[in-house]
């Protein structure tokens, strides 16, 4: 079982927030490769953090979510 999606698809079907955080380089896959319960995923805009900056990283993710909880 892949709990991480399955978690994701709940998220999206109940209309919870997502926000992708890709670490250490990770890229977003293509939707087309996702599983289709999750595919509209791909399409999300992602917060990206390195070690080495992860307070600047962090404050990205901060500002993601007050937007989302804002607007």
């Amino acid at each position: 079982a892949d709990w991480v999606r399955l978690e994701v698809q709940k998220a999206i079907s109940g209309g919870k927030r997502v926000i992708p955080v890709l670490v250490d380089g990770a890229e977003m896959p293509d939707a087309g490769v996702l599983p289709e319960d999750i595919r509209s995923l791909g399409r999300y805009q992602a917060v990206k953090l390195y070690p080495d900056q992860f307070n600047s990283g962090m404050q990205m993710l901060i500002k993601a979510i007050e937007r989302g909880a804002t607007g």
